[in-house]
């Protein structure tokens, strides 16, 4: 690779993203790449990596709620803004870790960095290339098919901000019963068998809304079939592996047939 490549992990808060984000730079290491995870969450408390670049190296939440009289929320918006006059800042430590391939944890609030001019400015900014876009979906939360359905349509509004090769991953594995792995990769592979469950539950109404989301997504032609994975056993890692390397180290993009 004559560039850095970048792994962009984004989704609502709670999905996982953090701790996806350290696995899986302890997977690519463990594979023999060079790789470095990058923390742009400048409100962050704890981390169970130990980011190569750090957010909070370069914006200070506490000091900016102090200083300006701002909640936590809006110190949190001001604060991922901030991180733009930090750009070249960045670039330069990105040069001296030398990795090539950054794994990047996005902010814990889906909006800060995917529906904000800041977060596209710094994804175009540091990887002038690209990357791909892993959109995290919290599985458990997911067995309730409108759940899933409504994931799946944010996830079309991510790729519509960045216009990034994008993989969609269901977190959480590992706490789900073997019944419901079974049914949500039968709704994953089926959208009938989804929809179906959706107006068992629901009726007509959310079954039309349902089947129009659903359709539109599938025209979009954005993702393959997401996949089921474990941050914590790595069950489904080897499989998101290949992924993003046929999108990375194969020039190939990130598009195929969609699963709906």
């Amino acid at each position: 690779m004559t560039q850095e490549s970048a792994i962009f992990v984004i989704g609502t808060a709670g999905s996982g993203k953090t701790t996806l984000t350290g696995s899986l730079c302890d997977f690519l290491l463990r594979r023999g790449l060079n790789a470095a995870a990058i923390n742009l969450d400048p409100g962050v408390e704890f981390l169970p990596y130990e980011p190569s670049i750090d957010a909070r190296e370069y914006v200070d939440i506490g000091a900016l709620m102090r200083e300006s009289g701002l909640g936590p929320n809006s110190a949190l918006v001001l604060g991922c803004d901030m991180l733009v006059d930090a750009i070249n800042e960045i670039k330069a430590k990105m040069d001296d870790v030398g990795a090539d391939v950054f794994v990047i944890d996005t902010p814990g609030q889906i909006e800060l960095f995917a529906l904000r001019a800041s977060g596209s400015t710094l994804a175009k900014e540091l990887f002038p290339k690209g990357g791909v876009v892993l959109f995290l979906i919290d599985s458990v939360v997911s067995q309730e098919p409108m759940t899933l359905i409504s994931n799946i349509f944010l996830s079309s509004s991510v790729y519509a901000r960045f216009l990034m090769s994008q993989i969609n991953v269901l977190t959480k594995k590992d706490l789900l019963e073997r019944d419901a792995i079974v049914n949500l990769n039968k709704w994953l592979s089926n959208k009938d068998l989804l929809l179906s469950a959706v107006r068992e539950r629901y009726g007509g109404h959310r079954y039309l809304i349902a089947s129009g989301i659903l359709e539109s997504v599938a025209s979009l032609n954005i993702s393959p079939k997401p996949l089921l994975v474990s941050s914590i056993n790595f069950d489904g890692f080897l499989e998101l592996y290949a992924s993003i390397s046929r999108i990375l180290f194969r020039g190939e993009d990130g598009y195929g047939e969609l699963y709906i």
